[in-house]
């Protein structure tokens, strides 16, 4: 919490404890309806960067 807070402000930080927690529900609710993939991504993910230069590892 404490290093969130040294890059959002607490509306920020509030504001994306929502998002989470609406996409959270959101998967619950396909997942418990049986809501099938609709082929945009056949299975794939979201691949992360291999470096980011601001975050010094690149």
């Amino acid at each position: 919490m404490e290093t969130l807070l040294q890059h959002l402000s607490e509306e920020q930080l509030v504001e994306l404890t929502g998002v989470i927690a609406l996409e959270n529900f959101r998967a619950r609710f396909n997942r418990g309806f049986d809501v099938a993939d609709q082929g945009f991504s056949s299975g794939a993910f979201c691949a992360l960067p291999e470096a980011h230069p601001a975050l010094g590892d690149g």
